[in-house]
């Protein structure tokens, strides 16, 4: 089964005084997948500003898990408690405005889209923190300034109109991590980020 960096019993509750900083809360979930049991009885809190793994081998429940949490998979069992609101019944897009990101295994970004395109769908999850009174070409100014300045983040800048699909696979992967940024989450669930990359480059 997979390893979580912090962990709590099945059903157990965080203590109060724990529960100061905690963005994320996950209490006994469960979850089958093709008759199998992925999910048993999980359960663990992430803080604000801290990095947490999941840790295991093929097959051991990781990417289920970030499907309960971005609501790909309902749970069968258990909770998942985010910014203090309960995500029961949340689509993953609503997920997204709250401010939970996502990234795939499987690269999941708009191939025959540029570079600078992709990162701007991300940033419209930010349009709801923008003035409702804006103009459309302000808009689209702001949201092209905000997927500039990531790009120039992750070193991407100098790929902005290329199609994203013609690019090396690590640099698509560059690309899907920056359109989650784009949407300001704040939290982002990165699954395998450097998966299938060669390290020694």
């Amino acid at each position: 089964p997979a390893q979580v960096g912090v962990g709590l019993p099945p059903g157990a509750a965080l203590p109060a005084e724990e529960a100061v900083g905690v963005i994320l809360s996950v209490q006994d979930l469960h979850r089958c997948v093709r008759g199998g049991k992925a999910l048993s009885g999980v359960a663990f809190s992430v803080a604000e500003g801290e990095f947490f793994a999941v840790i295991g081998p093929n097959g051991a429940g990781k990417t289920t898990l970030l499907n309960v949490l971005s609501g790909v998979y309902d749970p069968d069992r258990g909770e998942v408690v985010f910014l203090g609101q309960s995500l029961k019944g949340k689509s993953p897009q609503e997920r997204a405005r709250m401010g939970l990101g996502r990234t795939f295994q499987g690269l999941e970004i708009f191939r025959g889209m540029s570079v600078l395109e992709n990162v701007k769908l991300g940033a419209e999850l930010a349009l709801p923190g923008y003035p409702m009174a804006l103009p459309r070409a302000e808009k689209e100014w702001r949201l092209r300034a905000w997927a500039e300045e990531v790009l120039d983040y992750l070193h991407l800048s100098p790929f902005r109109h290329a199609p994203a699909g013609m690019l090396p696979y690590g640099l698509q992967k560059r690309v899907e991590v920056a359109r989650a940024l784009a949407g300001r989450p704040k939290l982002l669930l990165l699954d395998e980020p450097l998966g299938a990359l060669d390290l020694r480059l």
